[in-house]
C-alpha cells in the first residue's frame, strides 16, 4: 500500500493569517507592558510633584490633577492585572475553536483506499470532500482529483 498525502487549498493564506496574528499579539503585548509601566511611573511621579511642589495659588487645581492621576492609576492597574487574564482566556478559546474546526474538517476528509481485485493491481480511491474545505489527493506519480 502506498502513502497518500492530503493537501489543502489555501494553506498558504492560513499560515499567513497565523503569522500576522502572531505579530499582532507580539505588538499588543509590547504595547501593553510598555504603556502600563510608563503610566505607573509617570502618574506616580506626577502625584509626588503635585504633593510636594504645589504652591498655595495652585491648591484648587492640584486636587483636580490628583483626582485624574488616581483615576488613571486605577485604570492602568485594572488594565495591567485584569485584562491579561481575559485576553489569555479569549486567546485559548480562539485556539481551541480553531483546533476543533480543523478536527472536524479532517474527519470530513477521510480517504478510503481499497485495493481492487483487478489484474493490473490499480487501487480504487474514494475521496470524501468537505464543502468548505477543498482538497486534492496527491500520489507520488500523479495528482488525483
Amino acid at each position: 500500500m502506498q502513502i497518500y498525502f492530503i493537501r489543502e487549498f489555501g494553506s498558504r493564506s492560513v499560515t499567513l493569517d497565523l503569522q500576522i496574528c502572531s505579530v499582532a499579539v507580539i505588538v499588543y503585548e509590547i504595547n501593553a507592558y510598555l504603556s502600563c509601566s510608563l503610566a505607573f511611573f509617570f502618574n506616580l511621579l506626577l502625584v509626588c510633584l503635585i504633593w510636594k511642589k504645589t504652591t498655595k495659588e495652585m491648591k484648587t487645581y492640584s486636587f483636580i490633577l490628583l483626582q485624574t492621576c488616581v483615576i488613571d492609576l486605577w485604570l492602568v492597574s485594572v488594565i495591567a492585572f485584569v485584562q491579561p487574564v481575559g485576553y489569555f482566556i479569549q486567546k485559548m478559546v480562539a485556539l481551541w475553536q480553531v483546533k476543533q474546526e480543523y478536527k472536524a474538517k479532517l474527519k470530513a476528509l477521510e480517504v478510503a483506499v481499497s485495493e481492487s481485485d483487478s489484474e493490473d493491481g490499480e487501487e480504487n480511491l474514494t475521496i470524501l470532500r468537505h464543502p468548505l474545505f477543498q482538497t486534492e489527493l496527491l500520489h507520488p506519480n500523479r495528482i488525483l482529483k
